[in-house]
């Protein structure tokens, strides 16, 4: 786990800039270890958010207060992302979760283009023609940013898209 944090700080410049007497990457590092109690996916997600801040150019104080104020039960923090997730998206939002939930592997984001078509056209599976997705991948290829922030806006970080095509 401290292994992760200073993958993700301690190559971060933004982050060596507020570095000082008082302020490392190991003190971080040792309070992250502290409040997680052993579990990885705390850690990971307050990395993350310490990572998004510091890219953001917040100071040591705010850096802090993300890590305390983090919430050390799981469970009330995707309670925090659900309430986060705006109300036109919730039913979008279930559709998708709906979609993934069953999977061993992670569809390809192509998978939520037909997804859209189908919202705008309740029969377009059914009068769809047949023919190979390779007619598609120039198209389907420039339309990966869009989708991937179409599911942010309605996920939240419940779902996050690897970058990874």
């Amino acid at each position: 786990m401290g292994l992760h944090v200073q993958r993700k700080l301690g190559k971060n410049e933004n982050f060596h800039r507020l570095e000082n007497a008082q302020f490392t990457c190991e003190t971080i590092m040792k309070a992250i270890a502290d409040l997680a109690q052993g579990v990885w996916l705390w850690v990971f997600l307050v990395t993350r958010d310490l990572v998004h801040a510091v890219n953001r150019d917040e100071g040591v104080e705010m850096l802090w207060k993300i890590v305390n104020l983090f919430p050390a039960d799981l469970e009330a923090y995707f309670e925090r992302m659900l309430r986060a997730v705006k109300p036109q998206y919730l039913e979008e939002m279930s559709q998708i979760f709906l979609i993934m939930v069953d999977q061993l592997r992670p569809h390809p984001l192509y998978v939520f283009s037909l997804l859209e078509r189908e919202r705008d056209n309740p029969t377009y599976a059914i009068n769809a023609p047949i023919r190979p997705l390779l007619d598609e991948d120039d198209e389907l290829e420039h339309e990966y940013p869009k989708w991937k922030s179409l599911i942010h806006n309605r996920c939240s970080d419940l779902l996050v898209v690897n970058d990874e095509q």
